[in-house]
């Protein structure tokens, strides 16, 4: 459990860079199995900070470094949300997770593994769209981005 009290499952990056037309975009990434969009982010492994875990399932994920990534000072920003099916780890069938405002300065190239079939470089409307609510609300309280 975190010291602030917040334990969280699963943990992840929401990375954004400028695209040429300098507007915000962020990274998703869709999901092999249940089709689904979200940020790169995994389980928090047994004695494992968040941070460490979600920067390590972005490398994972999208072949991303931690040495292209720019954490931001800003505060990680917690989510809960209910799954359809509960799992070994998360029993009471409501996930939490710790998601860290990172940015790529530059156009990093992004080479996905298996859990995933595609990505995209999404502006605020397009993750409107694509993100469950709970996460899309997490990434558009970052206004300053």
């Amino acid at each position: 459990m975190e010291e602030d009290g917040f334990n969280p499952h699963g943990a992840g990056l929401i990375i954004s860079r400028q695209n040429s037309k300098g507007t915000t975009v962020f990274l998703i990434l869709k999901a092999r199995w249940g089709n689904h969009w979200s940020y790169p982010k995994g389980h928090v492994n047994r004695n494992e900070s968040p941070l460490i875990c979600a920067l390590r399932e972005t490398k994972e994920e999208t072949g991303i470094s931690q040495e292209d990534i720019q954490i931001l000072n800003l505060e990680p920003i917690d989510v809960t949300y209910n799954i359809h099916k509960k799992t070994k780890k998360v029993q009471d069938g409501i996930k939490r997770v710790r998601l860290f405002p990172a940015r790529v300065k530059t156009k990093v190239p992004v080479t996905l593994s298996r859990e995933h079939t595609t990505f995209k470089w999404a502006n605020r409307k397009q993750c409107s769209i694509l993100l469950r609510a709970e996460l899309f609300e997490a990434m558009n309280s970052l206004q300053d981005l």
